[in-house]
C-alpha cells in the first residue's frame, strides 16, 4: 500500500440510479508512506493512517483548523485500492477506486 494513489472511479447511486462505477477525471491522490504518515492533495494536509484487523483503515488529517478523521474497508492488489467507508453513510453503497501510479 506505501506509494502514491489516485481516486479513477467511484461508486455509488446517483439521482435513483442502480449503484454503479463512475470515472473521475480528475481524483485526488493519497500518498501512504512507511512511517504510516499520509498525505492528501484533497485536504492538502499530512496525516497519519493505521491498517487495522479484518482490512480496515483508520486515517486522520490534522489540516488548520479543522480535524478529518475516516474508517475505511481496504480491498487491496497490486493495481488497485478500494476504500469502502464504514460505517458507511451511503444507502445503497459507496466506494472509492484508486490507480497505483509512480
Amino acid at each position: 500500500m506505501i506509494g502514491n494513489w489516485k481516486l479513477i472511479e467511484t461508486y455509488g447511486s446517483y439521482g435513483g440510479e442502480l449503484p454503479h462505477w463512475s470515472t473521475v477525471s480528475d481524483g485526488y491522490l493519497y500518498e501512504f508512506k512507511s512511517d504510516n504518515s499520509l498525505y492528501s492533495d484533497e485536504y492538502l494536509c499530512e496525516g497519519n493512517y493505521l491498517i487495522l484487523q479484518n482490512n480496515k483503515i483508520k486515517m486522520h488529517f490534522d489540516c488548520n483548523e479543522s480535524q478529518i478523521l475516516a474508517m475505511y474497508d481496504i480491498y487491496l492488489d497490486k493495481e488497485f485500492l478500494i476504500l469502502t467507508p464504514n460505517p458507511s453513510s451511503c444507502d445503497e453503497g459507496c466506494a472509492e477506486k484508486f490507480e497505483k501510479i509512480n
